[in-house]
């Protein structure tokens, strides 16, 4: 995953660049390249964030967000909870990956669409997609409603649950 992660980095540094390049003396391709530098930044950070806590000896970060909100886990909800973190590094990747090809490869308007309502959508999705499957893969006492999630997340980024 880090592989991926560096070579979409890479290649963004190499594609900013080169697309300011491209753009001449025209300042909208220039205003372009450098939303597209702050979509991929924001995309690829996440995807790192969350992929970091994925390397052996760390606590996967779904996993720390959970145990704000219950220290006792199951090796099922260990699991779990690792598994969604290394589905959101992936999504993180993906959607950094789709919008290097369509900015270079299709009309500005497709990529300004998909950064701008697309990915919106997509993380919505994804959120949704993990509610789901959190229903049908965890126990009653295992699960945690939206608002249950969201409190557990306030709980780690206040120390609360550390």
């Amino acid at each position: 995953m880090r592989r991926i992660l560096r070579a979409l980095f890479a290649a963004a540094c190499v594609a900013v660049p080169l697309a300011s390049l491209w753009a001449g003396g025209h300042l909208q391709p220039r205003l372009a390249a450098l939303a597209l530098a702050e979509y991929l930044g924001s995309m690829l950070v996440l995807g790192m964030v969350f992929g970091n806590t994925l390397r052996p000896g760390r606590t996967a970060l779904v996993t720390r967000f959970a145990a704000a909100r219950q220290p006792s886990m199951s090796p099922r909800l260990l699991r779990y909870t690792r598994g969604v973190t290394a589905a959101w590094t992936v999504f993180f990747a993906a959607m950094a990956a789709a919008s290097l090809l369509l900015f270079t490869l299709g009309p500005l308007r497709d990529w300004a669409w998909f950064a701008s309502v697309g990915t919106p959508l997509l993380v919505a999705c994804m959120f949704v997609l993990e509610y789901l499957a959190r229903r049908a893969l965890l126990s009653a006492q295992e699960q945690a409603g939206p608002f249950e999630a969201i409190r557990a997340y306030l709980l780690y980024r206040t120390g609360a649950g550390r």
